[in-house]
């Protein structure tokens, strides 16, 4: 298990969740004041987080997909054989209901988290799945309620 505070230097950490709290919405308005530093170590420490690949996104604005009218699904699907995982995978990145791929262990089963504009589209979806070839077993969970859902890290 990665242990972030020894990873990480306390103004990396801070930097982090100031980011995560504020959003690109007021990024500008994020200073070097506020952690205690230099404005060019700042910017500094900014450029090496993102280097690092510690920030995947600077410019995200996270929608409310239920007000927009999206329902969520999951697919849990299984292949004959393992080694179809990665066509599928690559094929699954250019599906835009996908939102995450994620391999489960230890059965090497693939959870599919899509969004879809109606239980319709995602039956649609789960249909074109059967289009893939390999394909042993397909389930299907449509969310009725979503209690959380997150992108905010807990460090």
């Amino acid at each position: 298990m990665l242990d972030i505070p020894r990873q990480l230097n306390p103004q990396m950490l801070a930097l982090l969740r100031l980011l995560q709290a504020k959003g690109n919405s007021q990024l500008d308005k994020i200073t070097a004041h506020e952690l205690g530093m230099k404005p060019s170590n700042f910017s500094k420490m900014r450029r090496e987080a993102r280097e690092r690949g510690l920030i995947l996104d600077e410019s995200a604005v996270l929608l409310n997909p239920e007000k927009l009218g999206f329902v969520l699904g999951f697919f849990e699907v299984k292949f004959k054989d393992i080694r179809l995982n990665q066509a599928a995978e690559a094929l699954w990145t250019t599906w835009p209901e996908v939102q995450e791929v994620h391999v489960l262990l230890p059965h090497h089963t693939m959870l599919l988290k899509v969004r879809a504009r109606s239980n319709e589209e995602l039956q649609s979806i789960r249909m074109k799945l059967w289009d893939i070839e390999g394909l042993e077993e397909v389930s299907t969970h449509i969310a009725g309620l979503t209690v959380k859902e997150t992108q905010k890290l807990p460090i």
